[in-house]
Parts: C-alpha cells; structure tokens; sequence
C-alpha cells in the first residue's frame, strides 16, 4: 500500500519542486528541493514544540551561521537566524567580548582587576564601614563585574552568590553560625515570584505549542495591517507589546522576529528604502518589546527581579504594579512608534550606499504599499480544539487571579501560591504540557532570581544598605523628591543599558528601595513604591545597545536574504534611536510613573519587613 502510494506521490513532488525551482531558484532544483525540506522542517518543528524548544533550536542555528556564510546561490531565510536566548546567553556579545577576541591579554588584565578590587576590598579596612558591610561589598563588585562582562553566564554567577554569602560570612543575624547562615540563605533563593515566574513560562509554553500565540497574531497583523508598511510596523509593534505582556518578553521577541523575517523576505532587495524600513522594523520590534517588559511582573526577568524584592518586602501587589506599569508603557509605546517612524525615511550611510550599489541596487523610492507573504496566514479558529479551548480558560483565569489581588490572597493566602494553578491545569491534562516540556521551561532565570535574591538578603541583613542609604540621603539632602526621582530613573537606564537589564536589577534595586526608605517623605502616600515603581520600569527603557537586552540581541541576528548574507542591524542603527527613546523613557517614567505610583499604591508601607532568621 505505501509503495502505491508513494508512486502516485512521487511525481506530485517532482512536480512543486521544478515549479518552484523556475520561479524562485533559477531552475535549480536541487536548491529548490533543500528550501522546501527547509521550509517544511521549520512548520513541523513549530507545531510540536514549544516555544522553550524554539528558543533552544534558534540559538544553535545562530551559532552556526555566526560561522558559516551562505554558499553559491543558496538562499537563506531570515527566519533561521530569529534566534533569542535567554538574557545570560545573550550577555556573550558583553563589552568586553570585542576585545577579547582580539586579544587575550586584555580580559586577562581585566579579571585581574576584578580580583584584586575583590581582594582589596575584602582586606582592607574601609573606615566607617562595618566588617560583614565590607565583606557584602566585596561579594557586591564580584557578583556585580561578573554580570557586567558576561563571560560567565548570569545564571552560574547566580548559583554562586548564596555560597559565598555563607562563606564570607555576610550575615551578622546567623552571629557567625554556618548552619543558621546556611538556612538563611536557602530560604531567601526560592521566593513565590519564581512560582508566578513558573506559571506564565509554561501559559507561554501551552500557547506556542497550540500555535495560539503566532496565529492570533497572523490574523491581527493581516487584518490591521491593510497593506501599509507603516500600519504593519505599528502592529508589529502593538504585538511585541501586547504578547511580552502575556508570554514574557523573551518569548515575544522570537514570536515577532519570526513574523517579521518572512516580510522582510519579500520585499525587494538592494534597495536603500528596504535596507531603511526593514532596519526600522526589527528595531521596532526590539524596543516594543523592550517596553513590553514592564507591563507586568512576569513579562521580563528585570521585572521578576523588581517585583520580588518590592512585593516580599514592601506588599507591593501584582494589580498595582500593572496600574502603573500598563499607562505608563502604553504612552511609551506610542512615543516610541513617534519617535522610530522618521528613520524609516532616514537616508542610508555611505557605507551602506556603497554595499547596496556594489550589489546592483538601485535607489527607486518604494511605495507605502506592502505584500504579507502567504505563510503568515492564520484560520482565525480558536476554538476548533478542545486544547485550544481549555488553554484560553487557563490563561483568562490566572490573569484574573492575579490581578484580583485581595480576592486571590483571601482564598490561597498567598498571590504567589495561586501560580500553581495554571503549572496543575496545564502539566496534568493528557496531550498537552508533557515532562519534556516541563524540563525545557528556562530554569536558568529562576536561578539567576535565586541567586540576586540571596544577595539582596545579605546586602539588607550586613547593614550595607544602612550606610549606602545614609550617604545617598546625604547627597539629596536638600534637593526636592521629584529631582531625587529624576536622578534615579536616569541613573538605572544608563546602568541597564550598559550592563544590561537583567543584572541592573539584580544590583541596583535593594539599594534604591534602601534610599526609597529614607528620602521618601513619611507624608507621601505609596511610600517607598513612589521611588522603586519608577526605578523598577526604567530598567526595562535602556535600549541604545545591542547587548542591553535579549530583544536587541534577537534583533541583530536577523540577516539580509541574498547572497551577502549581512546583518540588517549593527550598533549603530539601536544607538541613533536608542537615545532620544532613552531620554523620553526617562521623562515619561519619572513623571508619569511616579504620578500613578502614588494615586494607585495604597500600601504607605516605608520599613522593610525583615524576617527572623531561620
């Protein structure tokens, strides 16, 4: 039977692969049987993974063409190169990668200055500073240097820090017991935002592997985009907001560079318009992205990082995070459309001019109007699958778990303990989530949690947060809240774009909400939230570098179909918009941000709560 079969299926084959090799390989049928076989990998590996497989897969797809550039006339897609990682495999592209490439004496001298400022700091006696102070600061600049340069992924740093917390014996409360230190530390690793950060990675993981996520966006952009490259780009945009919010914008940034690749497939090549609007459009989705990640607790790791200090020590509640952070980021979103929609019109540089006509491109001006590609259509049946179905209802259900915050804490005690509702709902229908689903989930930023929050637990208890709050205040003394706020938001985006936003997070956001507790005015209602509400969005604005965060690293992977196979973006391209959307970031967050964190944050709580030691 498959014999007879497989005779009448033969010549259908023959058939698609010489009319596809005469229209769009120039009747090479080889070339035109191995992008089919491409073409068809891709749609079944999306239809049976999920989007923690995806993100696996694109990040050795992107190691490989690092290396290897496009042979004769074989084509390649942009879609191969869509890769995003995690945000600690993204830090390998660090500040100092560059220059260690090209020579090795210079990361050796700068580890060795890491080391001895370590050892520095650990020996000596610095005056008016407490002996476990000393010791925390220590562990503070190595923990700090190895986030900065990246060369150790964030996560193993992560694993790190609650060992030498009990080994340089940073916590005066454990009064130099190792086993009381031990448990202390244990029990600050696993927080109930890493339950919250569980359950929206596998909502993410029930979506992709459903295909629910890149069909409802298939269908929104087809619909809305009417044909026009500016509309598309706003909705592209609008869905790396919107889906960042809903899957975490690690997973939204793959979704949309995935969606986008195929557009830009189809425009004409060597064209400046094009290398313009498609430089446009991946930075667009980049930086919506990037403001994506503020909208709610779960939707980056910078947020999860924020969000657990402010919530565990300060009641800060996952509502009144999202009446903050979902204003404040739609006004950016729109400003930053503003903002990016010129440099679509923007002339390219000479080196680029010189690379287009070097390749036989011509200069004719494009018009507005834009063809989607035949791939990116979607059904629009949502509800055709009882899978389907049930993943909606799970995922309706939690977002209003947890944005009905008194009503969540009434029932389970704990908003974070109602993240196991959706991990129970989803792990235990048959056909749905499976164990390999559950082990391919990115554990890596729930270590990389655990590890910022150990390091905040010793930060707090060796009282170095004491003596950096006091000699803050001191600074600010006399200088107005707003301009404290002001100076606050700018500093953390400058940070968060050097250094990127995830470890921004990990070491700025224990000594903001220390200075939070002594320059926040007792009168002021919200309380320390007045000043970490704002801080905490502005780690998710810093956006003029390509290793600031994992959106902008999944942006400069994407590369020109052709023969060329360059790069769309390079540095450049995120640093000329990246600091006017800087700027307005800074403007919008400390006004806005700080406006609505104190109408809406009813908790006036000022003093952390500190917890007995184990």
């Amino acid at each position: 039977m498959s014999r007879i079969i497989e005779a009448e299926v033969r010549p259908m084959i023959t058939s698609v692969q010489r009319s596809y090799a005469s229209s769009f390989c120039g009747g090479d049928e080889t070339a035109a049987a191995e992008e089919l076989s491409q073409a068809l990998s891709e749609m079944l590996v999306w239809d049976r993974g999920t989007v923690w497989h995806d993100l696996i897969k694109l990040e050795r797809q992107r190691c490989r063409l690092g290396i290897a550039p496009a042979v004769g006339g074989q084509r390649r897609t942009s879609l191969q190169q869509s890769n995003s990682l995690s945000p600690e495999d993204g830090k390998r592209n660090s500040l100092v990668s560059p220059f260690s490439v090209k020579d090795y004496w210079v990361t050796v001298v700068v580890y060795t200055i890491v080391f001895a400022v370590f050892l520095s700091i650990l020996l000596l006696k610095i005056p008016g500073l407490p002996s476990p102070a000393a010791r925390c600061l220590a562990l503070l600049w190595l923990a700090s240097a190895f986030w900065s340069l990246g060369t150790v992924p964030l996560y193993v740093t992560g694993l790190a820090v609650p060992l030498l917390v009990v080994l340089l014996d940073t916590l005066p409360s454990s009064h130099g017991d190792r086993a009381i230190a031990a448990r202390m530390a244990m029990a600050a690793m696993w927080s109930g935002a890493q339950l919250m950060v569980l359950a929206s990675f596998s909502l993410a993981a029930a979506l992709s592997k459903l295909r629910i996520d890149k069909e409802l966006a298939c269908v929104l952009l087809r619909v809305a985009s009417g044909g026009s490259r500016v509309r598309t780009l706003m909705v592209l945009m609008f869905l790396g907001y919107s889906s960042s919010a809903a899957v975490g914008n690690v997973a939204a940034s793959v979704l949309c560079m995935s969606i986008a690749s195929p557009i830009l497939d189809e425009l004409p090549q060597n064209r400046v318009t094009t290398l313009n609007y498609g430089r446009s459009l991946l930075v667009a989705i980049a930086f919506a992205c990037n403001v994506g990640g503020m909208t709610s607790p779960v939707a980056s790791p910078q947020s999860v990082v924020a969000f657990a200090l402010l919530h565990g020590n300060y009641g800060l509640s996952f509502s009144e995070w999202c009446a903050v952070a979902i204003p404040t980021s739609f006004v950016l979103l729109l400003l930053t459309f503003w903002l990016l929609k010129p440099d679509y019109l923007a002339p390219a540089d000479d080196a680029r001019q010189a690379l287009l006509s070097g390749a036989g491109g011509g200069l004719a001006a494009d018009s507005d109007h834009l063809v989607l590609p035949p791939r990116l259509g979607g059904s629009g049946h949502f509800c055709d699958d009882w899978r389907r179905l049930y993943v909606i209802v799970v995922v309706l259900l939690t977002v209003t778990l947890w944005l009905c915050s008194s009503f969540t804490v009434l029932v389970f005690g704990d908003i974070s303990l109602s993240a196991l509702l959706p991990l129970v709902a989803l792990f235990a229908v048959p056909d749905l989530l499976t164990k390999a689903d559950f082990l391919s989930l990115p554990w890596d930023v729930c270590f990389l949690l655990a590890g910022g929050s150990a390091l905040a637990l010793a930060v707090r208890d060796s009282e170095l947060l004491v003596v950096a709050s006091g000699f803050a205040s001191s600074l600010v003394e006399e200088a107005p809240l707003w301009v404290c706020i002001l100076a606050t938001v700018a500093f953390v985006t400058l940070v968060s774009t050097l250094v990127s936003h995830t470890a921004a997070a990990n070491v700025l956001m224990p000594f903001i909400c220390s200075l939070a507790e002594v320059v926040v005015p007792p009168q002021v209602k919200g309380g320390v939230a007045v000043l970490g509400i704002p801080a905490a969005l502005a780690l998710s604005v810093g956006c003029a570098l390509p290793i600031s965060s994992t959106p902008n690293i999944n942006a400069t992977a994407i590369r020109r179909q052709g023969d060329d196979n360059h790069p769309w973006l390079k540095s450049s391209d995120f640093l000329r918009p990246g600091l006017p959307v800087s700027v307005v970031s800074i403007g919008v967050v400390a006004s806005l941000g700080f406006l609505l964190s104190e109408m809406v944050v009813t908790n006036n709580v000022v003093h952390a709560r500190h917890v007995d030691p184990v």
